[in-house]
């Protein structure tokens, strides 16, 4: 069974080219409260999105009664490695960082 879970945050590319920069986003911002280090990590990445094609996605699961914030960070991400960003980080209810996880294809 998939955990109930509620979007709070996104930055979607609505069309996967680089010619058209990024007037072509969607955007959801924080509109509820979240501990300043989920906001923190979100302001973070959407700021460097202004320069990479990327797709950010802020959630919370409850797990065992307490909330717990994923951002979900894909797309393409100039790294100087190897130029993917598919990955998540994780935080308590407290926002405390529990960590963070490559995704793989």
């Amino acid at each position: 069974m998939v955990p109930k879970y509620q979007r709070i945050a996104s930055l979607q590319l609505l069309k996967r080219s680089v010619s058209v920069g990024f007037d072509c986003v969607a955007i959801e911002r924080i509109k509820q409260s979240v501990p300043q280090s989920v906001s923190n990590a979100f302001d973070r990445h959407f700021w460097y999105s202004q320069w990479t094609l990327t797709q950010l996605f802020l959630i919370k699961i409850p797990i065992n009664g307490q909330n717990t914030f994923f951002l979900f960070i894909l797309g393409f991400g100039d790294d100087g490695w190897d130029n993917d960003a598919n990955f998540i980080e994780v935080f308590d209810e407290q926002g405390e960082f529990i960590g963070a996880s490559y995704l793989f294809k």
